[in-house]
């Protein structure tokens, strides 16, 4: 795992929009889970930004998956996430109708429908899941208390959710939805989350130096990975970027057949400089990136390199037009 502290909101949305770039570079086929709310708005922006003109031919290979979903909900309510998403990346970035899955707010059976979108999910684990991070922890619709071995189902939302969600909605309010399990998010080979804001200081806080336990979402697909590596935090307070790692424990053997070094878990988990920067009573608003790769090297999210960071915009291709032909929603 690694944690990236951002200056600004907009700092840490191209850091994760950067992060998926490889995806779309890599000539293989991709999966893709994709998550809604404020914080992803400016994520959308920047990734079709350095996507720029080369979107046609970098998306033709990349099948996305949503999160959740409000029901019952027509996916033409301006609340739905089906309407987010046409507003905020696909009225921008055309894709094919078969690259786009949705758990369907208006199935008349729901849990038929979670049963057919387990059976996508389940087909093959997902290349790369982005998340953002409620106030209390919660990750998708998976509230605090919801249990780590959850697959794709109905729920029933909390009041705190629903009256968050109020302001979404000028009539009656979901009090149910449809959502992807912990379980599920835990099987995609990369994860990148996006927090900011003063009101997640004490959820990010504990997302990172916090102890894994089911009455917080969050820190399950942070922390303990594997059930074999350890959290190594450093923190530079001169240019106020902290990197959070998970390195194997000590004995193991690297790839040159070193072993491991053995950190100081009590240095670690109890820094006073690692956890002031998140929790002080004082601090600015915080924006931040947290993501996760497997302890074998695959084909996914990377620190991102100048390459990835640079925009993507200055080349032409005769396939926007043909995808644009197909593509799933009319452009505004």
């Amino acid at each position: 795992m690694k944690v990236i502290i951002c200056s600004t909101q907009d700092e840490a949305s191209e850091w994760a929009a950067s992060l998926l770039m490889p995806l779309f570079r890599t000539p293989k086929s991709i999966r893709l889970g994709l998550a809604t709310g404020a914080t992803m708005i400016p994520v959308y922006r920047a990734l079709v930004r350095q996507l720029g003109a080369m979107q046609g031919p970098m998306i033709r290979h990349v099948k996305t998956f949503n999160l959740d979903e409000y029901w019952p909900i027509d996916p033409d309510h301006p609340g739905s996430f089906a309407t987010f998403m046409r507003q905020h990346v696909f009225s921008q970035i055309t894709p094919y109708l078969d690259q786009v899955h949705f758990l369907r707010g208006n199935a008349r059976n729901p849990d038929e429908e979670c049963q057919h979108y387990e059976a996508l999910l389940s087909a093959q684990p997902l290349d790369c899941q982005l998340l953002g991070l409620g106030v209390n922890g919660h990750i998708g619709f998976n509230e605090p208390g919801t249990s780590f071995t959850s697959r794709t189902r109905k729920v029933h939302l909390s009041d705190t959710t629903i009256q968050r969600n109020s302001r979404q909605f000028p009539g009656i309010v979901p009090q149910e939805a449809l959502t992807v399990g912990i379980a599920n998010i835990m099987e995609a080979q990369h994860i990148i989350l996006v927090a900011w804001g003063l009101e997640k200081r004490a959820a990010l806080t504990r997302a990172v130096c916090g102890p894994v336990g089911e009455d917080y979402s969050g820190p399950q697909k942070l922390d303990n990975f594997g059930g074999r590596q350890v959290l190594h935090w450093t923190y530079d307070g001169e240019t106020k970027t902290a990197f959070c790692h998970l390195q194997k424990p000590s004995g193991a053997r690297n790839a040159q057949g070193r072993k491991n070094r053995q950190p100081d878990c009590r240095r670690i988990r109890h820094s006073s400089q690692s956890t002031a920067s998140l929790e002080a009573p004082g601090a600015r608003e915080l924006s931040a990136v947290i993501y996760r790769v497997p302890s074998a090297p695959t084909t996914g999210p990377s620190p991102p390199t100048t390459a990835d960071r640079a925009l993507c915009g200055n080349r032409q291709t005769d396939h926007t037009s043909r995808v644009a032909q197909k593509k799933i929603w009319p452009r505004p």
